[in-house]
């Protein structure tokens, strides 16, 4: 039994805070309050009885806990924490919300040593605190619940948005998760900031907006196929997430006579970003755009960092944006693991920039995903032939590869957007260029590669070949088959940036 213990009376999870608003401590039987402010990366230890109140000048989420116990003022003179001073740490809430999840378990079950737990809970907070506040080390790596609970949200979530014509309850997506309602909630909001019913409803709105744009389906159709009850239902949500109704959205892109002055006024209202262009987002993203690669800036500590090899390095790339730039001399970037399961469905996507290569080279590989010895796919392009190609193995044992190969002729110095799918359940591989489809073949014998996941090389062999010289943008996986239509909305939206 630890004989100085620590307790946790109170605390609140990502509450949210209106500009202006002030913010006070809640009271509780305790010795000492934590608090942490989201959008400034800011936290502040202080005495329970002070009664601090905070003002912010922007929205912001706060997490906050109660401190009290004998053993808190030796584990805070230990690891040296200030109190009475804000601190900008590197904090990765989602370790801050995993720490407090851990103890309310503890606290509401209360099995034998519970106390103890806690009590453990909150020094290794502090310690890693301490850390962080000295050497600016965050504690950002995730435990093994936190990736076992996010890869579980994630495919439950894919199933949801995969049918959003079905009436959803959140008992019914909860029993997806194997989870209570209550817990799944909880845990949802935390890793996506919002509560399951409200992203359900973004996502419903999402896909309604890609189908006014790029079909001529009626509203009625589409507010069927976007999961609302009736079209009356359907105005009223769409009418009140985006500030005009589903016909203008129609006449402003539908209709050729339509100025272009409404047309821009009407994009001005909503920019359309990166979660914005699909009904699921990608379960990997790299823009490039920092020094480190960009690497999934936009994601929960889903993947190992990227690493970059023999001079790969980040520059200018798509669009006033960023990429990769590599020159050969086996240059490339490389995460350890898989990003996508090869043996289920999935989509891959990328922007490529081709040179010509200093060096004799038949292949250069963009994005693939392989074992020790071959890649299970091969995102390329084959110099001899002159055309950008899909390419899978049939197994992880055998050699032999299967090219969809594409219809445009890649030109050097020019950006062309590629993305390869693997659809599982109907047996085939495509390849789409430029947001369109150039081509199919059917593949029955997909299997698991274990990774690395690379970016402008692959292996064959055991050997690191196709490498590529040029540059890459805008790397993205999705662990389901694109159909064309948001394949095609990717692609123009760079094109509109």
């Amino acid at each position: 039994m630890v004989s100085q213990q620590i307790q946790i009376p109170l605390f609140g999870i990502r509450t949210a805070i209106d500009p202006g608003s002030p913010v006070d401590h809640p009271q509780a039987p305790s010795t000492y309050v934590f608090e942490y402010f989201e959008a400034e990366n800011v936290c502040i230890l202080y005495p329970s009885d002070q009664g601090k109140s905070h003002r912010t000048t922007g929205n912001s989420m706060r997490t906050w806990f109660h401190l009290k116990g004998d053993g808190l003022e030796p584990c805070l003179k230990r690891y040296a924490i200030p109190i009475r001073q804000a601190l900008t740490v590197a904090i990765e809430p989602s370790a801050l919300i995993d720490f407090l999840e851990q103890a309310r378990r503890h606290i509401v079950q209360r099995e034998p040593y519970w106390e103890d737990a806690v009590t453990i809970l909150c020094q290794t907070f502090f310690r890693n605190l301490s850390r962080s506040i000295s050497h600016g080390i965050p504690d950002d790596r995730p435990s093994l619940y936190q990736r076992e609970n996010l890869a579980t949200l994630r495919r439950v979530r894919a199933e949801i948005h995969a049918n959003l014509d079905r009436r959803w309850t959140i008992d019914e997506m909860a029993g997806l998760a194997n989870l209570s309602s209550s817990y799944y909630r909880n845990v949802f909001t935390r890793f996506f900031g919002v509560s399951p019913i409200e992203d359900l409803t973004r996502a419903r709105i999402r896909r309604a907006k890609l189908l006014l744009r790029s079909s001529k389906l009626s509203v009625k159709e589409i507010a069927e196929q976007s999961g609302f009850s009736n079209p009356s239902q359907f105005y009223v949500y769409f009418r009140e997430r985006t500030g005009h109704s589903p016909g203008d959205l129609i006449k402003a892109e539908r209709n050729t006579t339509t100025t272009s002055g409404y047309r821009a006024k009407l994009h001005d209202r909503e920019s359309i970003d990166d979660v914005s262009l699909l009904y699921l987002e990608p379960v990997g993203c790299w823009r490039f755009d920092a020094e480190d690669g960009g690497a999934d800036q936009d994601y929960h500590f889903r993947h190992g960092k990227l690493q970059f090899s023999h001079g790969a390095t980040v520059g200018p790339g798509l669009y006033d944006g960023s990429a990769l730039i590599l020159q050969g001399n086996h240059a490339h970037a490389e995460i350890a693991e898989p990003i996508v399961n090869t043996e289920e469905s999935y989509t891959v996507s990328a922007w490529v920039y081709a040179e010509v290569p200093t060096v004799p080279t038949d292949w250069m590989t963009a994005v693939s995903i392989s074992n020790e010895h071959h890649c299970s796919f091969y995102l390329q392009y084959c110099l001899s032939e002159g055309c950008f190609m899909f390419t899978v193995s049939p197994s992880g044992t055998d050699f032999h590869v299967i090219h969809v190969r594409g219809v445009l002729k890649p030109q050097t110095g020019k950006w062309f957007h590629l993305a390869g799918v693997h659809d599982a359940e109907r047996r085939k591989i495509m390849l789409y260029e430029n947001g369109v489809l150039s081509g199919t073949l059917p593949y029955d014998t997909p299997w698991r590669a274990t990774g690395p996941t690379r970016f402008g090389a692959s292996v064959y062999w055991g050997a690191l070949t196709d490498l590529w010289y040029g540059r890459i943008a805008e790397i993205r996986f999705y662990n389901r088959a694109l159909p064309e239509l948001e394949i095609s909305t990717i692609y123009h939206h760079a094109k509109a940036k």
